[in-house]
């Protein structure tokens, strides 16, 4: 192929379009576990983790809560692939053998998140929320130095089974507020386990019978979600997903494919190859621990 301006602008769309499909081809996980946040700036704040309280009787005045906003904050950081073609494989019309690697990067890039959250739930046992303990943790307060506005627990070492399920999620519909009131008031529970927990979970939130016989009370108590990325940890959670979530996934800027294949470009003139470029700008953080009941999964 001539190195002419219309042929590589040819090629580069046409990597592009691999890149697309690859992107495309990917179904990502964390939409059905996570909220999906729009950003702005550099960072989101979120000052209303510690004001869910729910309504209160009016008595001559309006009683505000004494406690103070969390100053919670998410940072976006900046997430970047780039695939190298020789100058030489172009101009010998030899390009074709590197459009899988565009693909792979679009699929890749769509995949980015899921391995973020993928790590940031198996590190939810140690890694501290707006509470100033960890995640999945016991003896949390609702309002990080503020003991009497109470305290939960979201956390257990039980394996999955039937009955541990049914306590944790006992422990989410009964979860009271400071004000005393139901937090999680509305219920879309969603049981998320790695590939190795599958068949225990459909067992459990699927399937219409008990292997000893006889209905299975617990089928569609909650939706199962199998999050590849987390292998064949032990650990399990049911989290309650809507407008709050447990986790949430903070969008800056969405996958973008660039190119950099002029002659002049340092790449080229340097070292004879064309470079394409992926970029994704966005983070994943912890929402609403009340919203979640986790699992090591370690003890029978």
């Amino acid at each position: 192929m001539d190195l002419t301006t219309a042929n590589l602008t040819e090629l580069n769309t046409s990597y592009e379009t691999r890149f697309n499909g690859g992107r495309d081809g990917y179904t990502p996980t964390h939409p059905r576990i996570a909220a999906t946040v729009p950003s702005n700036g550099s960072k989101n704040l979120y000052p209303w983790l510690t004001a869910i309280t729910g309504m209160k009787e009016f008595k001559g005045e309006v009683e505000r809560d004494p406690f103070q906003l969390s100053s919670w904050e998410i940072e976006n950081k900046e997430f970047y692939d780039v695939k190298s073609v020789p100058r030489t494989a172009i101009l010998d019309d030899e390009y074709g053998v590197y459009a899988p690697l565009m693909a792979e990067m679009g699929e890749a890039g769509q995949a980015h998140p899921d391995v973020l959250l993928s790590q940031l739930f198996l590190n939810a046992f140690t890694e501290k929320d707006y509470t100033g303990k960890a995640f999945f943790a016991a003896d949390k307060n609702f309002v990080p130095g503020v003991g009497k506005a109470g305290k939960f627990t979201n956390f257990f070492t039980k394996q999955l089974t039937a009955d541990y399920f049914n306590d944790a999620r006992a422990a989410l519909v009964g979860l009271k507020g400071p004000n005393g009131v139901t937090i999680n008031r509305t219920l879309n529970l969603v049981l998320v386990t790695g590939p190795e927990l599958t068949k225990d979970a459909l067992e459990i939130v699927k399937a219409t019978t008990v292997e000893a016989g006889g209905q299975n009370v617990q089928a569609g108590m909650a939706t199962h979600v199998e999050f590849p990325m987390l292998g064949d940890s032990p650990y399990w959670a049911l989290l309650n997903v809507g407008h709050m979530t447990p986790f949430m996934v903070q969008d800056r800027e969405g996958l973008s494919f660039t190119s950099m294949t002029r002659p002049d470009d340092p790449n080229v003139f340097n070292y004879h190859q064309f470079d394409y470029k992926s970029y994704r700008r966005f983070n994943v953080g912890f929402g609403l621990p009340q919203r979640a009941y986790g699992s090591t999964g370690a003890d029978a």
